[in-house]
């Protein structure tokens, strides 16, 4: 029995609902993604008997009973030692996954506590990642090779502390505030916070950032506007890319987990993609 597979039914064996990813990849290899993951054994041995070396998807939010704080890079463990600082109280020691460039930091969600959903970007570099989402568990396997693994494999996760459930609260709108997604530009937006006065001394970073931000945008549109957002952050993307002269296909992706993980269909995410990838290929964004 593959290490892949004995994870799988030991997280069911947990009550964790799970369901295959593709080899060495974040894409589901079923239909319905996390809509599909289940804790039922006889369904969790048939689909890695079926794909032994299949990745694993862990279903979070209510139907698993955890939610997780997810740290990006450098920026994240920044952020969260910044939040640390905040806030000295002792915290239980909880159990913590690495990803190769972060963190996931795992949480028993209570019954009376209200379902997080997914929100990105409550701190630079931290996301939480709660119903109506998923995450790919260890003993996964990254695309660059990287193995997930969990740090403290003997903890179990622990309820977390006040102060960090109030993070779960989205923040409320300005009176001001525009919607997100009133406007689909007929050119790439440019980048919040990035100097348009000079060349771009790092495209490659510049392109990975553009990306984050499309993605947190999909992530966090509302519902009924998620498809419309997909394309007009998609247009960004690849507008930038081609600007830059560079590949599309990494920052895309991002924004297409974004879009299984707000709950948008593959075939409407690739229907909505294909024509974003026509649009902002001929519009290169003005990025210097």
């Amino acid at each position: 029995m593959t290490t892949l597979r004995q994870a799988a039914l030991d997280y069911a064996q947990r009550g964790w609902a799970v369901f295959p990813l593709q080899e060495r990849s974040k894409e589901p290899a079923v239909t319905g993604a996390y809509k599909a993951a289940t804790s039922n054994m006889a369904t969790v041995l048939a689909w890695w008997a079926r794909w032994p070396d299949a990745n694993i998807g862990l279903a979070t939010g209510r139907i698993s009973g955890i939610w997780v704080i997810d740290l990006d890079g450098d920026e994240g463990r920044a952020s969260w030692e910044q939040l640390a600082e905040e806030h000295p109280e002792v915290v239980d020691e909880t159990l913590v996954a690495s990803t190769g460039k972060g963190f996931h930091l795992y949480w028993r969600l209570p019954e009376e506590t209200p379902d997080p959903g997914r929100r990105i970007g409550v701190r630079p570099g931290i996301d939480i990642i709660g119903g109506n989402g998923y995450l790919v568990a260890p003993p996964s396997v990254h695309p660059s090779g990287r193995t997930y693994q969990w740090l403290n494999p003997e903890a179990v996760p622990v309820e977390a502390p006040q102060w960090m459930l109030e993070l779960q609260r989205p923040k409320p709108a300005s009176r001001t505030q525009q919607p997100a997604s009133s406007t689909i530009f007929t050119s790439a937006p440019r980048f919040a916070g990035r100097p348009q006065d000079g060349p771009v001394s790092d495209p490659q970073s510049y392109l990975r950032g553009v990306a984050r931000a499309a993605a947190r945008g999909v992530a966090g549109a509302a519902q009924g506007t998620r498809n419309h957002e997909l394309f007009k952050q998609a247009v960004w993307v690849c507008s930038v890319a081609a600007a830059l002269r560079l590949d599309d296909g990494p920052g895309l992706r991002d924004v297409w987990h974004a879009a299984r993980m707000a709950g948008l269909e593959e075939l409407e995410i690739e229907r909505t993609l294909q024509s974003a990838m026509e649009k902002g290929r001929a519009n290169p964004a003005q990025v210097r």
